[in-house]
């Protein structure tokens, strides 16, 4: 890339300042590290939010229900309305949407190093706010007003029924007040609570702004068309500040019911960009960004997060084939690139819709290679809709935070939600990539691009960013594992946190898993009782939890079984449901529990008062041994893979009292036993390999030399205690050779069911030549 070639058309404007909530990110920092570890934050819809019991029905046929069950929430905010002097009556008036806004664009300014505004020119600055339906206040308040036409067809209902009119009247005024009571009066600060105008207005009148207000309603890319509209004013020289961003709590029956209607909710887990999209679930959140000229924050020595060098938007296209909904969209990258006077080959990000729907992607993705037809270098793609799910009006938001995040951090983002990508992103066409793990950014100039569309209205908006190094980056420096986000959150936007090409997933944090697997959540007691508790408190929650939340109490259990109860219980679960499931299963399965045993169940494992010693069965199987090479292989290769396990068991402190050698796993658990070391098993299975491919008396060395020859070498293979006089030649050696200490721990052999206990018996054993053994019974049981 050139410096001619970047930021040529339009004077790039700065991000000086960013703030977010969505779910499980409650700032900026959270949110990178949503994504660099693959958290998905859907959980099943409690009934405080949407009572399921009332909406939900599996079929799309019926009427004023949805399909769905899942969505990704905001747990655990408040509004602290006495820090920004909010009366109980305006608080109660106000959409919670107007107050997610209004603290979010405080945090956004403090980032800035404007707190409360200080250092803007208030005359010139405007606040320009994406949001599509207000929320559960506005509706409830609809409802509040209400009141009379239900009460008409209580009436008509009483009277058909020919209640008396004594009896009626009763009714009518207790229905009023149950109705009426969870509503709050409306006052004068209600319907101004109400609109989507009014977020810009309030937070414009809670810092003294006079430059304007503005809500944008767009449905899915309000708040990229509100960054939209603050570049296009701020390049004209109508003002000199803009607070921009996108605001969604709306979660609510009507919106699911349309969603599912519209046939594009998920039902599971959300695949995007993949051959087989599932529809999306739903989100919530807020992103604010403060924006000025590059020039003026440069000018104030205010941070700069990133820039925004070029915007195009786009329109008409609703819902039809995939290439006139390409097209539009084609049209608001190309007027972005041409805006910013750069190649759309040479960006290296591009955080896209991700609409998760068949026709949805590949619109998008048919845009993108027609885009970047002939690119030389791959660009990474990727979608927090994956992640956060789909926060509708602040889903560009969310897009843009995350965007800024990676380019300021240095970090090219994984993608969540592919399981196996899309054809026109396997085949390369546009030199798209979806990787699975973290990766540093190539060095130089930082370009990416950020992408919102609405599939109802057409609507488009694609902005072009970027950001410059302060400094060359250090050859292979890389920041530590896991420390990105929190390195981000303290330090300045504009020093370097620049990786190496190629740098490890491992050096950003954990890479999340695409799926879900089953994972253990260990639970224990001090007795049944106690236990009891803990499964029913478990049953009780199960269900509410986020797909993260829950691999995080399978990590938090699993670090609390240091100090064990008597009384046990492992749950093997992949989803909430199940988990919840199978935890109720458990307090049942307790009573029956016998002491000292293990009970075991499908996905339940429970005990009470058993030691939890364990005991390895080692068991190794070499193949045929029909020729020289292949029979000392297959020896070599299942001797180490049993030292590997015992290995891989030891890192985990899994502590065995005991093991079962069977076949050549009796060598390794020679091994594991202190009788010889590891080189010499692997010495010994080496000369077992090439005594098994030596040929018999009489036998030609010449391969393929008879039939015969080939049966007699598999025949010893199976019985290699045929030739006697070798076994003890063997023995000697092994003896001489060798150095064989007493076990010093207790291996039991399959070939005679009893332990190894002296030196002769280890010599004995591996004379046998490891065969399987008759006493696979009676050894177990022992081990047992």
């Amino acid at each position: 890339m050139t410096e001619d070639s970047v930021g040529s058309a339009t004077p790039p404007l700065a991000i000086v300042g960013l703030a977010c909530r969505f779910p499980d990110a409650d700032d900026p920092a959270d949110l990178l590290d949503v994504v660099l570890t693959g958290r998905k934050s859907f959980r099943r819809l409690p009934p405080v939010r949407v009572d399921l019991a009332d909406y939900y029905q599996p079929d799309l046929a019926t009427p004023d229900a949805t399909y769905s069950t899942r969505a990704a929430l905001i747990e655990g905010w408040r509004f602290d309305r006495a820090a920004f002097g909010v009366g109980p009556a305006a608080y109660a008036a106000a959409d919670p949407a107007h107050w997610l806004a209004l603290e979010t664009a405080a945090r956004a300014l403090a980032a800035a190093g404007l707190p409360g505004g200080d250092g803007l020119d208030r005359d010139r600055t405007a606040v320009i706010v994406g949001n599509s339906l207000a929320g559960d206040t506005s509706r409830a308040n609809a409802l509040r007003v209400r009141w009379p036409y239900v009460r008409r067809v209580l009436t008509q209902a009483l009277a058909a029924e020919e209640v008396p009119a004594s009896q009626a009247d009763l009714v009518l005024r207790k229905a009023e007040g149950l109705y009426l009571a969870p509503f709050p009066a409306i006052g004068p600060a209600t319907l101004a609570g109400s609109m989507p105008a009014g977020i810009a207005a309030g937070i414009c009148a809670y810092f003294g702004l006079r430059g304007g207000s503005l809500a944008v309603d767009s449905a899915c890319s309000s708040a990229l068309q509100a960054v939209a509209s603050a570049c296009t004013s701020l390049v004209a020289g109508d003002l000199d500040a803009v607070i921009a961003g996108g605001v969604d709590v709306s979660l609510d029956p009507l919106k699911l019911i349309g969603l599912a209607k519209a046939g594009v909710l998920a039902t599971a887990d959300v695949r995007i960009y993949d051959e087989s999209p599932t529809g999306y679930l739903p989100g919530e959140g807020c992103g604010m960004v403060v924006l000025m000229r590059t020039a003026d924050a440069r000018a104030h020595d205010l941070p700069v997060y990133a820039e925004i060098t070029g915007w195009g938007t786009s329109g008409g296209a609703g819902p039809g084939d995939a290439r006139s909904v390409a097209s539009s969209q084609l049209l608001a990258m190309r007027r972005a690139y041409d805006r910013a006077g750069v190649d759309p080959a040479e960006v290296q990000l591009i955080e896209g819709n991700g609409a998760s729907t068949q026709a949805g992607d590949e619109a998008e993705l048919l845009a993108l290679c027609l885009l970047r037809s002939g690119a030389r270098q791959p660009a990474v793609l990727g979608s927090v809709k994956a992640n956060i799910g789909h926060a509708n009006a602040a889903a560009g938001a969310a897009a843009l935070v995350k965007t800024v995040l990676a380019l300021g951090t240095g970090v090219l983002p994984p993608a969540t939600g592919s399981h196996t990508p899309h054809e026109m992103v396997s085949s390369g066409e546009g030199r798209l990539t979806l990787p699975r793990d973290a990766r540093g950014w190539p060095d130089g100039i930082r370009l990416a691009a950020v992408s919102t569309m609405d599939g109802e209205t057409g609507t488009n908006v694609h902005l072009v960013l970027r950001h410059e190094p302060a400094a060359p980056p250090r050859h292979g420096s890389r920041p530590r594992a896991g420390t990105a986000a929190h390195v981000y959150a303290a330090s300045s936007p504009d020093a370097d946190r620049s990786a190496g090409p190629g740098t490890p997933a491992s050096a950003f944090g954990r890479p999340g898993s695409a799926t879900h697997e089953p994972m253990p959540f260990l639970l224990h007691g001090a007795d049944r009782y106690a236990l009891t508790s803990a499964l029913s408190r478990l049953a009780d929650t199960a269900d509410w939890l986020s797909d993260s939340e829950m691999a995080d109490l399978a990590c938090r259990l699993a670090r609390d079984c240091g100090q064990q109860g008597r009384a046990k219980v492992a749950i093997v679960a992949a989803r909430q449901e199940q988990l919840a499931a199978l935890a109720r299963e458990a307090v049942t399965l307790l009573p029956h529990v016998k002491e000292g045993r293990l009970t075991v169940r499908p996905g339940i494992f429970a005990s009470d008062n058993a030691d939890g010693k364990v005991t390895l069965l080692l068991s190794g199987d070499a193949p045929r041994a029909t020729d020289r090479a292949t029979g000392r292989a297959g020896i070599d290769a299942a001797v180490g893979e049993c030292l590997d396990r015992l290995r891989w068991l030891e890192s985990l402190d899994v502590s065995a009292i005991g093991a079962v050698g069977h076949g050549l796993g009796a060598l390794a658990g020679l091994a594991w036993a202190g009788v010889l070391g590891e080189a010499e098993a692997a010495d010994i299975a080496a000369k077992r390999g090439q005594f098994l491919a030596r040929p018999a008396a009489g036998e030609h060395e010449v391969s393929g030399e008879t039939q015969a020859a080939d049966d007699t070498q598999a025949t010893r293979a199976a019985e290699p205690n045929g030739d006697r006089q070798a076994t003890t030649e063997l023995g000697t050696t092994i003896a001489r050779k060798y150095r064989l200490g007493p076990a010093r721990r207790r291996l039991i052999s399959t070939m005679t069911g009893r332990p190894v206990t002296s030196v002769d018996e280890a010599i004995a054993l591996i004379c046998s030549g490891f065969s399987q053994g008759d006493k696979l019974a009676e050894a177990v049981s022992a081990g047992a």
